[in-house]
Order: C-alpha cells, then sequence, then structure tokens
C-alpha cells in the first residue's frame, strides 16, 4: 500500500523515523492514478478525519474497483477479514447513472444509498456458472467492477463532486483520465 504525505505531517512522520515523499497536488494525483492502475491500494487521507463508520475520502483505503483481485487483497492483506466481502464504490457524480441504477448527478456523499449495478455493467452468468451457490456463488465475477458489486447485483454508493470533495474527486478524475473508469473502491483507513 502507498501512503503519499503532506506538509502539515511531515514533522510528525520525520520525528516517527517514517519514509514520505513529498509531492505537490499533480504529483500526488498522477502517482496516485498510477499506483492504483498498476493494482495497488491507495492509503489516502487529507483535510479533516470523518467520524463514524464509513469512508468518505479523508480517511480511505482506494483501489482499483475493475480488479478481480483486489477486493481478495484488501479483505485478506489489509483488513484482515473474509476474502468474500465486498467494498463500496466512490464514483464521480456526473457518472453515477452509468454504473448504478440512480437518477443522472444524483448525490450520495456519505455512502447510505444501496444501488443495482447498471444491467450494461452485469455479467452474463452462463451454464455451469449460473448454478453457482455458497462460497463459489461468493467468488464469481459478477460485473465489470467485481470488487463491490455484492451477490444481489447491488453496491453501497458514495458520489464525489468537485464542490464538496475536491482533491478527492479529483483523483477520481485523474483514474478516468488514466484508465477510462470513473470508479474505486473505497474502504476506511
Amino acid at each position: 500500500m502507498l501512503l503519499f504525505a503532506v506538509s502539515l505531517i511531515a514533522a510528525d512522520l520525520t520525528a516517527a523515523g517514517a519514509s514520505f515523499t513529498r509531492l505537490d497536488e499533480g504529483e500526488i494525483l498522477a502517482r496516485s492514478a498510477q499506483a492504483l492502475a498498476d493494482g495497488k491500494a491507495v492509503g489516502w487521507f487529507q483535510g479533516r478525519m470523518e467520524f463514524g463508520p464509513r469512508a468518505l475520502g479523508a480517511r480511505s483505503i482506494l483501489g482499483d474497483a475493475r480488479s478481480e483481485k483486489m477486493q481478495r487483497t484488501m479483505n485478506l492483506k489489509i483488513k484482515f477479514r473474509e476474502s468474500f466481502r465486498p467494498f463500496a464504490p466512490v464514483v464521480l457524480r456526473d457518472k453515477v447513472a452509468e454504473y448504478f441504477e440512480m437518477e443522472e448527478n444524483q448525490d450520495s456523499p456519505y455512502m447510505l444509498l444501496v444501488a443495482p449495478v447498471q444491467e450494461n455493467k452485469r455479467l452474463a452468468l452462463k451454464g455451469e456458472d449460473a448454478d453457482l451457490s455458497g462460497l463459489k456463488k461468493l467468488n464469481q465475477k459478477r460485473s465489470v467492477v467485481p470488487a463491490i458489486t455484492h451477490v444481489d447485483m447491488s453496491a453501497r454508493v458514495q458520489t464525489a463532486d468537485a464542490e464538496r470533495h475536491g482533491l478527492y474527486h479529483r483523483l477520481l478524475e485523474a483514474f478516468q483520465a488514466r484508465e477510462g473508469s470513473p470508479i474505486l473502491i473505497n474502504t476506511s483507513f
């Protein structure tokens, strides 16, 4: 997992003997988008810390939602929990209806809405795969964003917009510009 530091915590990191690199915003966005594209998880923290049960972009672990391996890797190596558990997505608000059965630009900044993944993003289960049950069903790739798609084809959606989310939103834009995908895994740090 990569961790990029901002100047506000540089003194604390130095005092702790931690290794870090000081980057400007453009470098942070480019290197973070590259790391995500390379299949790495990114520790993302900025600004005020959130309070509550979910990560909303100030204290998050991010990953590529399109990766078949990322869900398992994050669960086992980072969260230390069952490998099959899906993660919540963060998506650019203006792209939410492309991936989820939600209205155009529908706001869900607090990850409180659950919505089905759009039909055109789901993968058809054929033959033996259509009859899977139990643990085999949990490990079945169900959509083009498998790391965030639940077995019932839903996801607990967070939207990000420029006004509210600033740098976090710009990271999603950088990832989309690089990879063509406006969506990432977002889980608590």
